[in-house]
Parts: structure tokens; sequence; C-alpha cells
């Protein structure tokens, strides 16, 4: 590829609010369609490689992990936690963005400050998660310490989750704040609660185990660039100035 001066990069997707969806004019639009861009121009600058970036949908998580761990240059972009487990079967490029968790219910639901509070507020509640995600952990230790007879439905994807949400008044979950978003442009009845929940693992792109392009991505994706104006302005006009005010509250 160095040789030729030009190369693909292979992007296969799940679409989230905010970081990566295709637009009805066949765009693609999000903040991390934008780092993507931020990286294709900083490799052409720094080896003279042109790359051309290829959008490819998978919203089947099963099949989406699949397809990185048997494509060697192929990248896995969507709100993807870097959890430890996964960190065990595939490369990924330093943390993107943080993943901010927030409590989300339907808007009928008794608003909560404090997370003991749902002991009383939500025990007759369910909640939901979507399968292989960081909530359902975070729904069982809630289960544990709050509401030992709270139930879990699992579900494939976010547009189902929130669909449910919205469907069953006496529901909630813990989400990615990318849900919120959508619900939000949607104008669906659900709200967030202002409610301190426990750090959640850092979001990154992931790659195949074998491939060797995380040493680039460590070159570009680093501290300084995160803490320059081009990348919280990526931020704020995609996720929104309370995201990154969130953002740099962690920090």
């Amino acid at each position: 590829m160095k040789k030729q001066g030009r190369g693909t990069l292979d992007v296969i997707y799940y679409e989230q609010p905010g970081l990566i969806e295709k637009t009805g004019g066949g765009q693609f639009r999000g903040a991390n369609v934008e780092l993507i861009n931020q990286f294709v121009s900083f490799v052409e600058k720094k080896y003279g490689t042109k790359l051309t970036p290829n959008f490819y949908n998978e919203e089947d998580g099963n099949k989406f992990y699949e397809i990185i761990a048997s494509n060697l240059y192929t990248l896995g972009v969507g709100n993807i936690s870097m959890t430890s487990e996964r960190m065990l079967k595939y490369k990924f490029t330093p943390p993107v963005i943080p993943n901010i968790m927030i409590l989300m219910s339907h808007s009928d639901s008794p608003t909560i400050s404090k997370i003991d509070e749902l002991r009383n507020s939500f025990k007759d509640h369910t909640s939901v998660a979507i399968a292989g995600s960081t909530s359902i952990p975070l729904l069982e230790r809630i289960k544990g310490k709050y509401l030992p007879s709270l139930s879990i439905t699992v579900v494939p994807s976010s547009t189902v989750l929130l669909e449910t949400i919205q469907n069953t008044p006496k529901s909630f979950s813990i989400a990615d704040f990318t849900e919120l978003i959508s619900a939000q442009r949607n104008k669906m009845k659900l709200k967030r609660h202002p409610v301190m929940l426990e750090r959640a693992e850092d979001t990154g792109f992931m790659m195949s185990k074998k491939s060797d392009w995380d040493t680039v991505w460590n070159e570009f994706l680093t501290s300084e660039f995160k803490n320059s104006n081009a990348y919280k302005k990526i931020i704020s006009e995609n996720l929104g100035s309370t995201f990154l005010n969130s953002l740099q509250a962690l920090r």
C-alpha cells in the first residue's frame, strides 16, 4: 500500500446517533466518521498514502464481531466498549470517546437523583438491555444491591431497546448517551435521570488480532489530539455541548 501510495480502509459499523449514521443522501455523518476522516488525512500527510474509506453496515452483533475477527484490514466502528474480554480477542485503537452511561426510563417513571432511590421508586419496574452490552453486568449489580426481583429483558439492538422502554411505562435501562440522543431526536417518551453511575469502559475502534493498523492509530489518537480544539469541535457538533462537558469532567 505504501509503495502504491493508495489503499482502502474497510469500515464495518452499526448505526449509533451522533457517532455514525447514513444520511438520506447516502453520505455518512457522526463523530466517528469525522475521526476516521481525520485519520485518513493524517496517514496521507505522514506516509503519503491516500486511503479511501468504504463503509459497510452490519446490525447483527454476532456477525459484526465475526467479520472483524476474520478480516485483517477491517475496522469495527460503533459505540464499542473496550472490555477486558474483548481486548483478549481483538485489537483496539487507543480510546476514542469515553462511554458515558446514563439511567434512562419511560417518561412516566418517577424521577430519581440517587441510585439507592431505585429501591422504592422502581420496585415495580422491569429493565431492558442490549445483548452483549456492558449495561447487563451493571443491571445485575443493581439487582443484587437494590432490586432483588428485577427482571432483565435482553434485546438485539438500540432501536428495539428504545421502543421497548417507550412501550413499557414501568421500565428502565442503563444506556449509552447515544441512546438518549436518538430518543430525543425521535421525540420518544423517555427521560434521563440525574443519577451518578459508575464509570464504564472507554470506547474504541476494533481490529483483528492479526492487524498491524493499531500502530498507526496509536500515532494518530494521542492525548494531544484528544485535547485539541479539533477533537472538541467534533464531539460538540455531533454529540452536543452537554456530552462534551461531561467528557471534560471525567478527565
